[in-house]
């Protein structure tokens, strides 16, 4: 993000990973073994939302995943 100069991309970017590096998913560190794919699926659903023009309900669905990992 920093190559591209968009100085609010890049922000946004770091802010997402930091929440990332504090997510026990991130580290693998999880109560069950298919949290991997279950990550997957979160954002699997995010992408076909936004093809689906459907804003607000890739919106939820990036929160629930943000929130809940």
């Amino acid at each position: 993000m920093e190559i591209s100069g968009n100085r609010l991309a890049e922000n946004i970017a770091k802010h997402l990973y930091t929440r990332a590096l504090e997510s026990s998913r991130h580290h693998g560190i999880t109560t069950t073994l298919d949290m991997a794919a279950l990550t997957l699926n979160e954002h699997a659903l995010v992408v076909d939302m936004i093809v689906k023009g459907d804003a607000r309900f890739a919106e939820k669905a990036m929160y629930d995943h943000i929130h809940e990992s």
